[in-house]
């Protein structure tokens, strides 16, 4: 089951916000492609690398800011193993607008489950663990699963764990 649930998946990453909080490195490149970590590579990539090993292989990247830098570094996903379909915002829509853009683009199905993840989820995750956990969620009826600290804080509240 474990198996052909994640053949089903999609991934989706929210990558078409400004950086605003992260200038002036943004200025002239989306945060998606910052370069992170000791082989500078683009923050998008170290977020999509537990999902693409875990055997993820189709991704939907809501662009917006620059997203025409990201298309250009990322392409089509073939030197990674997996395919990428870009799904445009024209002006900035938010995470829920983002999502919502992309099912109406027909880049996103309702009928296949998806990973959302921001292009600065930089987290150690087991990803299989996870999706286990999400499984066994859905057979007592639930329809989400999120990860979050204990103290998970942004700009529109608190999460109580």
């Amino acid at each position: 089951m474990l198996k052909d649930y994640i053949s089903r998946l999609n991934g989706l990453s929210i990558v078409g916000g400004e950086g605003k909080r992260l200038r002036p490195y943004t200025d002239h490149k989306p945060k998606a492609l910052l370069p992170v970590g000791m082989e500078k590579k683009p923050m998008l990539e170290f977020t999509i690398l537990n999902w693409v090993k875990l055997g993820i292989k189709r991704y939907i990247f809501c662009v917006g800011y620059r997203g025409k830098m990201i298309k250009s570094y990322f392409k089509s996903g073939n030197r990674f193993g997996i395919q990428i379909d870009y799904s445009l915002e024209k002006s900035g829509l938010e995470t829920g607008g983002a999502i919502k853009n992309a099912i109406e683009n027909k880049k996103l199905s309702k009928d296949r489950p998806v990973v959302i993840f921001y292009c600065d989820d930089i987290v150690k995750l087991n990803a299989e663990n996870f999706i286990k956990s999400h499984l066994i969620g859905v057979k007592h009826g639930f329809k989400a699963t999120i990860i979050a600290t204990k103290k998970f804080r942004t700009n529109y509240g608190i999460l109580e764990v």
